[in-house]
């Protein structure tokens, strides 16, 4: 997939923890070009950038899921008491379409979703940079089952493996964003007025 998901995020033997302190080699292909061809030395560029994105992802995830504060309420749901820049809960998900696998896949090869989000209560200018979103751009959209006991002590202790078990990540999915809409149902193109 284009996009990591949380096999990858939270995997450590395929994207370094931040405190790698250079005492042992890192496991990510070399992009020497003896031996090369184009294709393949693309495709180790290509692989590299992945794995850099993929740090950088984690590391605004790792930012962002604490200040959320999930909490599990009575019927076993999750509730956020927290609020974080750029990470809403959702108002709704509805699937549109499922495209079949191509050949030799086991996930769709395009899944269309409509995304609900509510911004009431937001500060005035994290409301216009949530406005400033476009077509084309990434936003990734994470499942959290509330852990039984919330997380109280430094995130900054906690490995990479030990991160979604404590905040309860079950799953991530980027998504590209084709259209957006305001609560009429008409495109919009230009930041909403305040």
């Amino acid at each position: 997939p284009l996009y990591p998901t949380e096999e990858l995020i939270w995997d450590p033997n395929l994207v370094p923890e931040e405190h790698y302190s250079g005492d042992y080699s890192l496991a990510l292909p070399k992009l020497n070009l003896q031996f090369l061809t184009i294709h393949d030395y693309l495709l180790r560029n290509f692989n590299l950038f992945r794995l850099e994105s993929t740090h950088e992802i984690r590391d605004d995830l790792q930012d962002q899921i604490p200040r959320m504060r999930a909490s599990a309420d009575q019927d076993e749901g999750t509730y956020f008491s927290g609020s974080a820049r750029m990470a809403v809960p959702l108002a709704g998900l509805e699937v549109m379409n499922v495209k079949r696998p191509k050949v030799g896949d086991e996930v769709p090869s395009e899944v269309r979703a409509e995304v609900r989000w509510s911004l009431t209560g937001m500060l005035p200018q994290i409301r216009e940079e949530w406005d400033t979103l476009r077509e084309h751009d990434v936003i990734f959209l994470i499942r959290i089952k509330a852990p039984e006991q919330p997380y109280d002590g430094k995130v900054s202790e906690l490995t990479v493996a030990e991160f979604p078990e404590k905040f309860g990540v079950m799953y991530v999915r980027g998504a590209e964003i084709t259209e957006l809409l305001d609560d009429e149902g008409n495109v919009i193109s230009d930041p909403n007025p305040a």
